[in-house]
């Protein structure tokens, strides 16, 4: 058989380092199987370029075996071969270890110390055998909960649906899947387990804490095929929220198959108003995570709209299964901030929701609200707009709407384009092939599919600077 071999894995370079050359060879079916499973192999997605940045990691680890006597997991190189770097960092050179200055390779938990960091330990030996230790084929992923008071918005968007968004960057989903906890794994029964119970099974198989899970096997030595760590970061944080640009249509099926799960039937929308009104009875900050008028608010809104069902919770009265249907029967929910609010993304689309919080109102609804600057009731602004329409853009290539207090022009009247449409500029320099294809044009495709509006007969129109026909941009 002969084999081409474009780029190689099999040792510790990362398997997302393609080598800049090609080697051909004669090799025979055996020496090709034997080739796979000689030593450990990764790849991550992240920063690579840092080793103080092991939080911003996300990595797969291919044939890495868990010590159950050493309480470590072992990588294995192959004896005698070229050691080969794991990082090259442009202050310390070339780093040869997943465990450098008191820190792991990857985090386990968002929010993570250096004690919540995690690297297998580099070991010059042959993988064990097949015959001699177990090898487990499914994905398996590895994590930790954030270790402070019960808070349901953090386990559900940080510390499990972590798990999901790894194993889906890396292109390792697996339906059976196992997710491992490194340390702290909660008791059978307390809020945390419950919580487990209700997301895991939505998309794993099950959910155990390291040792109890390899403590199963009786050799000392259990291996992987697929190790999945790392990825876990804070999401209800300002400085935070670029971590979630790019990641909505992960969100979406994250949330999707969780109320799926609970056999909630998503083409069931509500075909009449309901308004729900959050009573929250169980909170650290009562002042500042309750409606602390809530009979008023209650009084208010049936005076006002009393034609429309009004309905106010107690969620901690309902099992979270009873949640996940309330709220897909509901098109407005009026909650406190907190954890409680994080249940937000399980209601129906084109539902509302509205978050109670301590600033002036006003019926001129604002657009932002600026920390500095307060509300913000236009789309154009500070002689920007409100989004760019390329990369590296200026003011220039920025635009925003102009709002005008009219009502919509009549069908009969105008022409509305059904398909979606995508409104975009090409970067106005000299062509270069590779801003065209991942920038300008693939920028229009994810936004699309992160809004969750992909149409395949969208179609694309640039605001300015449309190129000639038949030169290179065209």
């Amino acid at each position: 058989m002969r084999i081409y071999r474009l780029y190689s894995s099999y040792d510790t370079t990362s398997s997302n380092e393609l080598s800049l050359y090609q080697t051909e060879g004669k090799i025979t079916k055996a020496d090709f199987s034997r080739g796979l499973n000689v030593q450990s192999t990764w790849t991550c997605t992240g920063n690579m370029n840092y080793e103080s940045e092991w939080h911003q990691r996300t990595c797969a680890f291919k044939n890495i075996c868990y010590n159950k006597e050493r309480k470590v997991f072992q990588f294995y190189r192959k004896p005698g071969s070229i050691k080969r770097p794991v990082l090259f960092e442009p202050k310390l050179g070339h780093i040869y270890e997943f465990n450098i200055n008191n820190h792991g390779f990857v985090g386990l938990v968002a929010r993570a110390s250096a004690h919540e960091s995690w690297g297998p330990t580099l070991v010059e030996e042959w993988l064990p055998s097949a015959d001699k230790v177990p090898y487990l084929e499914h994905v398996h992923v590895l994590f930790m909960h954030w270790y402070v008071s019960f808070n349901p918005g953090h386990i559900i968007w940080e510390d499990i649906a972590s798990t999901y968004f790894a194993m889906v960057r890396l292109n390792e989903y697996d339906r059976s899947a196992v997710l491992l906890e490194y340390r702290h794994y909660p008791n059978k029964g307390d809020q945390f387990y419950q919580m487990y119970e209700n997301l895991v099974p939505a998309f794993a198989a099950k959910v155990d804490s390291l040792d109890h899970y390899t403590n199963n096997f009786s050799s000392s030595l259990v291996c992987f095929r697929t190790l999945v760590v790392g990825g876990a970061k804070s999401m209800f944080s300002i400085d935070n929220e670029p971590y979630t640009h790019g990641k909505e249509r992960l969100l979406y099926d994250y949330r999707t198959a969780i109320l799926q799960y609970h056999g909630v039937n998503l083409s069931h929308l509500p075909s009449r108003h309901r308004i729900i009104l959050v009573n929250k009875t169980r909170a650290l900050r009562r002042s500042l995570r309750a409606i602390t008028n809530i009979v008023e608010v209650k009084q208010f809104i049936h005076l006002t709209y009393p034609k429309i069902q009004l309905d106010v919770i107690d969620w901690s009265k309902y099992t979270f299964t009873q949640q996940m249907h309330e709220l897909y029967k509901t098109t407005i929910l009026i909650t406190p901030c907190g954890g409680i609010s994080t249940i937000i993304p399980f209601l129906p689309e084109g539902t509302h929701a509205i978050i109670m919080d301590f600033y002036p109102g006003s019926i001129k609804k604002p657009i932002l609200f600026e920390p500095k600057l307060g509300h913000i009731y236009e789309f154009n602004i500070n002689n920007h707009g409100f989004a760019g329409l390329v990369p590296q853009a200026s003011v220039h290539g920025s635009w925003g709407p102009t709002i005008v207090e009219e009502w919509l022009p009549s069908a009969n009247k105008v022409p509305y384009l059904e398909h979606v449409h995508v409104l975009f500029m090409h970067w106005y320099v000299s062509f270069n092939p590779g801003h065209v294809i991942w920038e300008d044009i693939a920028s229009t495709y994810f936004a699309i599919v992160r809004l969750n509006e992909y149409d395949r007969n969208a179609v694309l129109i640039e605001f300015r600077h449309y190129p000639n026909k038949g030169d290179q941009f065209y």
